[in-house]
């Protein structure tokens, strides 16, 4: 068993919601974290809970296009059908549109950077971030159920704060 272990989470990542009819549902996070806290792994004294930040737009710019990420922010404020033509991947079945599209995106990259971090600075051996892995996500495009590519983002981190081969490769 780990020393040290993160639970990075925050309520907000529900907001990371294509809406009802979709299949990636935000409840598959919520009912995550209710059963670890259910069987009490939260309350080990070995696991911290983490509450995480967003990424910021120059971390965001480290994996996606700047003008892909102003059309995420600007589709987000201006949401009417969730399967309009918005271009950029964004109004598909598998990526519509939803209001706050770009904070709660940016929320779960900050949470994928803020558990790189902590493992990273050896604050914990081990960080889980339920929300993470929406690693379909293009340079310029949604994909897959994933606006902003939270795993790229974080290894991009990595790398930048010195982290090396063989533990991260470009």
């Amino acid at each position: 068993m780990s020393d040290r272990v993160a639970l990075v989470w925050d309520d907000a990542f529900e907001a990371y919601d294509f809406g009802p009819q979709h299949p990636l549902k935000p409840i598959r996070v919520v009912l995550t974290v209710a059963l670890v806290r259910a069987c009490g792994l939260d309350a080990l004294p070995n696991v911290s809970a983490v509450i995480p930040r967003s990424a910021t737009r120059a971390e965001l710019e480290t994996i996606h296009d700047p003008a892909y990420i102003d059309a995420v922010e600007r589709i987000s404020g201006e949401v009417g059908d969730p399967y309009g033509n918005y271009g950029w991947g964004i109004g598909t079945g598998d990526d519509p549109a939803f209001a706050g599209m770009h904070d709660a995106s940016a929320r779960v990259a900050g949470a994928s950077i803020t558990a790189a971090d902590a493992v990273w600075s050896n604050t914990v051996e081990h960080a889980f971030n339920p929300a993470g892995g929406l690693h379909h996500a293009m340079a310029d495009h949604a994909s897959g159920f994933c606006i902003y590519n939270d795993p790229a983002i974080a290894i991009r981190w990595l790398l930048d704060h010195g982290a090396a081969a063989p533990r991260v490769r470009r």
